[in-house]
């Protein structure tokens, strides 16, 4: 991948994610509909409850030069918790008072697939972190949640997981540790340890929550790579 498409599939990204600051942290969150909004169940964020009100501010307007942009009112969503779900770590929010995600441009969210390549793009310690990885498999597990290859660090959790076509495949839930194995050869004893795995919500599993709200989602369904 050359630097330009790298550039050109972040932005891409970019749009569907925003963040809360109900402290002095930032926590993600997802636009999947012109009016809804995913983020994980944890940290601040669990105290939530269904009628908190929460403002959302655009991970997109965050880098303007302008110092505060992301702070204009035109770049911030006022919603309100429709839903919890404490077993499979989401919140759903509703945008309230004419509000809405200001980009809604064809499909948002797709159906991740075994192998599709994905960036993973959060806010992160209060700065913008991009990852790379392909799922690992598409068949979820009883949580509604798939894996991938990038990894997560604590600060991911509710980032937006993208297709190279900048749609929803997912929204970051925590990382996989993987055990430190130990072995040995001729030179004697060593451990070694795979890359860990990132546990993502699948849009899917989205999709059918907002039905549950009698929201209709549409998937896109990838084109298969040959």
């Amino acid at each position: 991948m050359t630097s330009f498409e790298y550039v050109g599939w972040k932005n891409a990204c970019l749009p569907r994610l925003y963040y809360t600051q109900l402290d002095s942290t930032k926590r993600n969150a997802v636009a999947v509909t012109e009016h809804s909004f995913f983020t994980e169940h944890g940290a601040q964020h669990s105290q939530l409850a269904v009628g908190s009100s929460v403002r959302l501010h655009s991970a997109a307007q965050s880098a303007d030069p302008f110092i505060g942009a992301s702070d204009r009112p035109e770049n911030i969503v006022t919603t309100q918790v429709v839903h919890v779900n404490a077993f499979a770590d989401l919140i759903i929010l509703k945008a309230v008072g004419g509000d809405r995600f200001y980009e809604q441009d064809g499909h948002v969210m797709a159906k991740p697939l075994d192998g599709t390549e994905y960036l993973l793009i959060s806010i992160n310690n209060n700065v913008l972190a991009v990852k790379h990885g392909n799922v690992i498999s598409a068949i979820p597990n009883s949580q509604g949640h798939i894996r991938g290859t990038s990894g997560s660090d604590k600060g991911d959790s509710g980032g937006a997981v993208c297709n190279r076509a900048g749609e929803v495949i997912g929204m970051c839930i925590a990382v996989d540790k993987l055990p430190v194995q130990g072995s040995s050869d001729a030179r004697g004893p060593y451990v070694h340890q795979s890359g860990d795995r990132m546990i993502f919500c699948s849009a899917e599993n989205i999709a059918f929550s907002l039905g549950m709200l009698g929201e209709s989602v549409t998937l896109e369904l990838p084109e298969l790579e040959i």
